[in-house]
């Protein structure tokens, strides 16, 4: 027992005399260390792990067993890529539409992004088979998922008859554009340019109009050519300047995919796979001023003949 007190008495001087101990105080602080530099409780980095030969072929094995990085898998992620960027070009080119007079409807986004979808399946059609069909087929399943995605949740239309009534509409017009083009393609730029005019048009500049599409859904534009005077003229005497710029810049993009090589397609290595560029721009008032100088010169040049 007396044990036991001598002890309590030790420990409990020893605590008065730390008590009574001056503090001392830094008149600067310490050095801080380093955040990164680690500390006692930080456990240090482990090296990376090396796995053997047999590890990675087994793991290799497992991802083709279930399909990733397959020639399928691949086409349908690189196509999405190229889908996306075909179907957001009409945002980022406004100002082409404008000057173009190409109004802000479903039908004008369809056939500018099926312009593109085109211009992607013939470089698609020049991969090895079946590669450049699994591409193709890729490609236009993103197309016609989203156009009826937009029905539904553009349009609000949910009566599946109707849906399917549009849908049917759109695959023929997606078939009689691809033949027109394949033909535009291979004939030359006139050919090409009047299925431009039929399709991206919708035929405008003549009597007898084509109709491309529900005028509910799909309006063709009849809101733009019903403008009437010198403004309503110059609209459509300029139509054939726009079909010009929009036929040099097919032609242009086509020879930028095909100076791609095919595994840079396949798996679009950069934006240069992707990145559509723009037609040339040019309003109403330039074409007007530029058809008054040249009307000017034959003038003068008839005069002095």
């Amino acid at each position: 027992m007396s044990l036991l007190t001598n002890s309590i008495k030790r420990q409990q001087r020893g605590i008065v005399r730390s008590l009574r101990t001056p503090t001392v105080l830094y008149t600067t602080q310490p050095p801080k260390k380093p955040l990164l530099e680690p500390t006692p409780l930080s456990p240090k980095a482990r090296p990376p792990k090396q796995h053997s030969e047999l590890t990675k072929k087994v793991a290799f094995g497992i991802a083709k067993l279930f399909g990733y990085n397959s020639d399928t898998s691949t086409a349908i992620r690189m196509t999405s890529d190229y889908y996306d960027k075909s179907a957001e070009w009409e945002q980022h080119h406004g100002e082409f539409l404008r000057a173009a007079h190409l109004p802000p409807t479903f039908n004008t986004w369809f056939h500018l992004t099926n312009l593109h979808i085109w211009m992607l399946t013939v470089r698609f059609r020049a991969l090895p088979d079946p590669l450049g069909r699994m591409y193709v087929q890729e490609l236009i399943n993103h197309f016609f998922i989203d156009i009826e995605s937009r029905i539904r949740n553009n349009f609000k239309i949910t009566q599946e008859r109707t849906i399917k009534n549009y849908m049917m509409a759109y695959l023929e017009m997606w078939r009689g554009s691809g033949v027109a083009y394949d033909e535009g393609l291979v004939r030359g730029d006139a050919v090409l340019a009047a299925a431009l005019w039929r399709n991206i048009y919708s035929g405008r500049g003549v009597k007898e109009e084509i109709d491309s599409g529900d005028m509910e859904l799909s309006p063709s534009g009849r809101a733009v050519r019903d403008v009437e005077g010198v403004q309503g003229e110059a609209m459509e005497v300029a139509i054939p300047i726009h079909i010009n710029h929009l036929v040099e810049y097919t032609r242009k993009e086509l020879h930028r995919l095909q100076s791609l090589d095919d595994d840079h397609i396949r798996r679009g290595i950069d934006n240069k796979t992707t990145a559509f560029s723009s037609p040339r721009i040019q309003s109403i008032e330039s074409i007007q001023s530029t058809q008054s100088t040249q009307s000017t010169q034959n003038t003068q040049n008839t005069q002095t003949q």
